[in-house]
């Protein structure tokens, strides 16, 4: 919680301490130096997704696609057209290349779809 709440972080920033309204207390304004350490790095993989209706080819469907598996960073628009809309490419971030399903079902406007995945240059779990 900000503290004071109906100050503005930017507006306190630069005090060095300032009192409150009991007598006897005092806060000061530290800058927080402190980094956090992270716990891994994400792995940045091309994906080809198939079985995708051509309808569903925007941005916010790929999101929506691969918000199961990790961050969208691209879409290899040119490789759309040349596949015919057959074959997806995208670029993403995720945790462990490995894990990424080779079949997924999906939801899209009220239809389920299986929708598969190839990811370039890694193997895939195969769920039994």
């Amino acid at each position: 919680m900000r503290f004071p709440p109906h100050k503005k972080v930017a507006d306190i920033k630069n005090y060095s301490s300032f009192a409150l309204r009991k007598q006897g207390f005092h806060v000061e304004v530290l800058e927080w130096v402190c980094e956090t350490i992270h716990f891994e790095d994400l792995q940045d993989v091309w994906i080809q997704v198939r079985v995708l209706p051509p309808k569903l080819c925007s941005w916010n469907a790929f999101a929506q696609i691969i918000s199961g598996i990790g961050i969208l960073l691209k879409v290899d628009w040119p490789s759309i057209f040349k596949s015919f809309y057959e074959v997806v490419r995208v670029k993403v971030s995720c945790k462990d290349r490995s894990k990424i399903p080779i079949e997924r079902l999906l939801e899209m406007k009220e239809k389920l779809y299986i929708i598969f995945f190839s990811v370039e240059g890694a193997q895939q779990e195969q769920k039994n």
